[in-house]
């Protein structure tokens, strides 16, 4: 009698320790599903707010809100939000190649900020690109690209950032930005093939043959068509039949 009052006390200790293991494990799970929730969060936000790069996280997320997926999610927040962030550069990068650049332009949510001529910023030389800073769109007059300015020609012109040299304060880093240039000769004639080849995919190039006489130089000069922004510019290729 007394092996089995023992042997039913020994079943009610294990029968708690497995109801408490169960308890603890459903505890578990609860304390689980609260970072899946922030990280589901965190992948929203850097979707509906257009983040291409790591870096730009800090512009577009206030410091209180990325001190919540530090407490919440833990370091691994980064990596997290640097796998988004290439994943969806990827998928908008196959999309792009399927369309033309026309309906590229068009399917580009953004707001057009070209109200005052200060924010268009003109360079000619490498030197100038500090004048690009805080600007909405940039403009180049026969610009030269030579072996030793090729790589910043690229990551301007590709829409890479780039860092330079502010005249005043720190360093800044420029930002993806339309750059218009005009040339009355070939960009590239100071290259080789291969880096005038990997220099040409980065832009779209149209050779224009409509020459200013002097009539409209005397001042018949007719009122521009388009405003120099990305969201007017499918309005001059469509006027010109680029595509």
């Amino acid at each position: 009698m007394e092996g089995v009052v023992r042997s039913r006390a020994m079943l009610s200790r294990s029968s708690g320790s497995r109801s408490r293991s169960r308890s603890s494990g459903g505890s578990d799970s609860r304390i689980n599903y609260e970072p899946d929730c922030y990280i589901t969060q965190l992948l929203e936000k850097l979707e509906q707010r257009g983040v291409t790069h790591f870096d730009d996280v800090y512009q577009e997320f206030t410091a209180e809100e990325i001190k919540t997926f530090i407490i919440r999610i833990g370091l691994k927040w980064r990596s997290i939000a640097k796998q988004k962030i290439a994943s969806m550069n990827m998928l908008k990068l196959e999309k792009e190649k399927n369309q033309s650049y026309l309906r590229n332009l068009e399917s580009q949510p953004h707001l057009c900020k070209v109200e005052e001529t200060k924010e268009i910023g003109t360079v000619h030389r490498r030197r100038d690109f500090n004048y690009l800073v805080n600007r909405t769109v940039a403009l180049m007059r026969d610009p030269i690209v030579t072996k030793a300015t090729k790589n910043d020609y690229k990551c301007l012109l590709g829409g890479d950032r780039l860092e330079v040299n502010a005249s005043r304060g720190a360093r800044h880093f420029l930002p993806r930005i339309p750059v218009i240039a005009t040339a009355s000769r070939e960009l590239c004639d100071q290259l080789t093939s291969v880096d005038k080849a990997d220099l040409y995919s980065c832009i779209k190039q149209y050779n224009l043959h409509v020459q200013i006489n002097s009539v409209l130089v005397r001042g018949a000069i007719p009122e521009c068509p388009v405003t120099l922004c990305a969201c007017h510019l499918r309005e001059l290729f469509k006027r010109y039949d680029f595509y």
